[in-house]
């Protein structure tokens, strides 16, 4: 007859853990811990993890960093949408999925923003050029910085749309004069920055 003992021995440390019968320990860490940990993931996968169990049920709203990257986001939304229509012709309803996808995607952040409530110090945003060319982007920032009294870091990265693969070249981004002034560190990504009135106080 087998024997498992009570303690099981971390490697390469003098540290045992005692064994938990009645759950697993990860639910009894702080809550500080748990959203450090959910900090470090895409916001769609911090949102999905509070499917969990009620432990982690609305953790991602105290995240200090949140990340919404469209390039990540917007495959489970096309297979979503796929999913749910029929259509005699797959190939051309994905593409149709597909932008049908990155339109929700601006709706999916806004509410995302309006719904955390935590102090967040960092945010970083990964955006097709078309969320940028109707403004999205720019109501997003407003938004945050808003919302987000604590923000002290930002990066904005501009994607190509849909399948684009030259150099994007933004000239006229829509950012309100003096939105960043906020702000400790601002990062730009494929931008062409041609403006400085955002920047003005």
């Amino acid at each position: 007859m087998s024997h498992t003992n009570s303690t099981s021995p971390i490697l390469n440390t003098g540290v045992r853990v005692q064994n938990d019968e009645n759950g697993d320990l990860i639910n009894k860490l702080p809550d500080e811990i748990l959203t450090n940990i959910l900090s470090k993931l895409h916001i769609d996968e911090a949102v999905r993890c509070s499917v969990l169990s009620k432990r982690w049920e609305g953790l991602w709203k105290q995240t200090s960093h949140i990340e919404f990257d469209v390039d990540h986001m917007i495959i489970p939304m096309t297979k979503l949408l796929h999913s749910r229509a029929l259509s005699p012709h797959p190939g051309s309803f994905l593409s149709k999925s597909k932008a049908e996808g990155v339109y929700r995607y601006g709706s999916v952040v806004f509410q995302l923003i309006c719904h955390h409530s935590g102090d967040m110090s960092s945010c970083r945003f990964v955006h097709f050029q078309n969320s940028l060319s109707i403004g999205e982007v720019g109501i997003w920032v407003d938004l945050l910085v808003e919302r987000k009294k604590c923000l002290k870091d930002l990066s904005l990265k501009c994607l190509p749309d849909l399948g684009e693969v030259s150099k994007l070249e933004i000239s006229k981004p829509r950012f309100r004069c003096g939105v960043f002034d906020c702000l400790g560190s601002l990062e730009f990504i494929d931008y062409t920055i041609d403006f400085g009135y955002a920047f003005e106080n």
